[in-house]
């Protein structure tokens, strides 16, 4: 059984909490279902602009970031000219083209680049990132409350079926400090336009809403600040206490502000954690490597072996590719389930400290009522629920005590 203490202490075994293989499992999905849709939105992103759907200029401005003079832009560019060349060092046959995916991915981030089709496609990128986010982040943060309150092993289906019954909960909660934002940005585009009308009117309709405009930005800036610092609470709210979207996003923000102290000193301290745990993962995933392609090569003797344009040579390349492929997203995949389960410890500790629950108390479907049900225990057999079958005991056995019988 794992030593909780119910304090800071349980983030130092957080690594190992994240080490489950259901976890990384989901991480893994998370992370290839993100490459997939990187690569959809990419193609989209160039056909669209070849039928001249996107302005001229921002297609070559992508397209073409060496033209950028930016730092943040020069350093990704050249990283990823090291890991183009070392990839296409290693597979010659193989075309990558990263920079140019990246250079059409990147301002899809800011839906307000361009024009309406960048803003709907960029739109469309959030909404499939979310949802794919929402079901296996939902998934690994529900499996982390269970094993880390309970003690137990919980398993995917029993994870799975809460994150199908609260969808809605996982999906909005996030969604919910955008809508507030957006509205606060329409009240400032309104007054801004109220300003345009003649005759004088305008100034005076500014100068009169100017005051309102303050309170709507000052609301704009907190929803701002506290979402960013809340966001990676509000799934686990969800997971710990199975409420609803606004329930877990009004619960994530008051562990922000009440816990605001706590909330920055667990960050650090899992940020350092998490960092160490996946760089020593990276570490053990190059090692792996290193020794697999090593350890074969020292069995082939001589130059007399078959040549690369062989078949049997481009299978083995291309068994080789897609292992280190399938190697480097486990260590991604590692790193998205630390996030999610550390994540998960933290809101535990910030419900203990702001609503005085204690870390062992999580929601469960068979009784909502009692929090934290006992280790193993198994929902009630099918008829169970409200039926004559579960009233009857079996010949031999005795009746249940008359708090354990259900209702009819």
């Amino acid at each position: 059984m794992r030593a909780r203490r119910g304090d800071w202490r349980d983030l130092l075994r957080a690594y190992a909490l994240a080490m489950g293989a259901k976890k990384v499992w989901l991480g893994l999905v998370g992370v290839l279902a993100t490459l997939m849709i990187v690569a959809v939105a990419a193609l989209a992103y160039v056909a669209l602009a070849e039928r001249g759907l996107l302005p001229e200029s921002n297609v070559v401005d992508l397209v073409d970031i060496h033209s950028r003079n930016n730092i943040f832009q020069s350093v990704m560019e050249a990283r990823v000219d090291l890991v183009s060349v070392e990839f296409q060092s290693e597979f010659p046959f193989v075309d990558v083209d990263a920079r140019g995916t990246l250079a059409l991915i990147l301002p899809l981030l800011n839906p307000f680049a361009a024009n309406l089709v960048h803003f709907l496609l960029s739109i469309l990128f959030y909404l499939a990132l979310i949802g794919v986010w929402t079901r296996c982040g939902g998934i690994i943060t529900r499996l982390a409350a269970l094993e880390y309150a309970r003690d137990d092993l919980p398993s995917a289906h029993e994870a799975k079926d809460l994150v199908s019954a609260k969808r809605r909960a996982y999906l909005l909660a996030p969604l919910i400090p955008l809508v507030g934002i957006l509205f606060c940005v329409l009240a400032n585009i309104i007054l801004g336009l109220a300003s345009s009308i003649p005759w004088g009117i305008g100034p005076w309709l500014l100068a009169v809403g100017a005051l309102g405009s303050v309170f709507v930005t000052i609301l704009m800036t907190f929803l701002i600040v506290v979402g960013v610092l809340s966001v990676g609470l509000m799934m686990p709210v969800v997971s710990i206490s199975g409420g609803d979207a606004f329930e877990s996003w009004a619960a994530s923000y008051s562990y922000t502000l009440w816990g605001f102290g706590r909330l920055i000193c667990y960050r650090l301290l899992t940020w350092v954690i998490g960092l160490a745990a996946v760089v020593f993962a990276a570490l053990v995933a190059k090692v792996f490597l290193s020794v697999l392609v090593s350890s074969i090569e020292l069995g082939v003797v001589g130059d007399g072996g078959p040549g690369p344009e062989a078949l049997g040579v481009q299978v083995a390349t291309g068994v080789k590719m897609v292992l280190v492929f399938v190697t480097h997203c486990l260590v991604l995949a590692y790193a998205a389930s630390y996030y999610f389960t550390a994540n998960t410890v933290i809101t535990f500790l910030l419900r203990k400290h702001v609503d005085r629950i204690e870390v062992d108390q999580v929601y469960t479907e068979d009784d909502p009522e009692e929090l934290g049900g006992m280790p193993g225990e198994q929902p009630p057999p099918e008829g169970a629920e409200g039926g004559m079958e579960a009233e009857q005991p079996s010949e031999g056995e005795a009746a249940p005590p008359e708090g354990e019988q259900s209702e009819s």
